[in-house]
């Protein structure tokens, strides 16, 4: 539930250019998809959630490619929030940072996905109710009560539907862009009570405000 922005520094004195910075909203407390237990959806507690920082920024949960890494985490009652550095060479197509920026910039819109140790899950029978990360799910699921987050991936294809990540890369000049969380209080909406349908259409609807 959220966006992910990527900017790259403008060139500090001498010439050197900084490292290309990132933030992600990885998670949005929703229903992890693809069901990775035996088909059955997982949802991840946020209540019970804690971070091992700084955690590792990966391109398709594969942990030999390595995007970059967290500079902070933060876990709230229904948002997992990242920020980080791209650690890797963003000119090298081949690196995992470099075809997540050289996409990006082609107006790619990458989502986002986190990886947890799982500690301990919950199993919630059919039919049967649970509130999670201030919703009310219904059974079967399983809901994982405690875990560790370890990395954040960058995913053609999201876990977590509302995990979109909207990357603007600049090659050579360092913009503005406004987090998509505050643009909706701007407008008037309240991030945690958007449906999937509502988030879609009013990502679009950021993301061309802000091309």
């Amino acid at each position: 539930i959220g966006q992910a922005r990527l900017e790259a520094a403008p060139a500090a004195e001498g010439g050197a250019r900084r490292p290309p910075t990132v933030t992600i909203a990885a998670y949005g407390g929703g229903v992890v998809k693809p069901y990775p237990f035996g088909g059955r959806a997982v949802v991840i507690d946020l209540a019970g959630l804690r971070a091992a920082e700084p955690i590792a920024i990966l391109l398709d949960h594969t942990r030999e490619a390595i995007v970059g890494q967290s500079t902070a985490v933060r876990i709230s009652a229904s948002q997992v929030d990242v920020e980080g550095v791209i650690t890797g060479n963003v000119d090298d197509p081949n690196d995992p940072a470099g075809k997540v920026v050289l996409h990006a910039r082609r107006g790619f819109v990458w989502k986002a996905s986190i990886g947890v140790d799982l500690e301990r899950i919950e199993e919630v029978a059919p039919g049967a109710l649970v509130q999670v990360n201030g919703r009310e799910l219904a059974g079967p699921l399983y809901v994982v009560r405690a875990g560790v987050l370890d990395e954040v991936s960058l995913l053609s294809v999201g876990a977590d539907r509302g995990a979109a990540a909207s990357i603007a890369a600049t090659a050579a000049r360092k913009e503005s862009v406004m987090d998509f969380h505050e643009w909706l209080k701007g407008k008037g909406f309240d991030p945690a009570n958007l449906s999937d349908g509502q988030r879609d259409t009013l990502l679009k609807a950021f993301q061309a405000e802000q091309a």
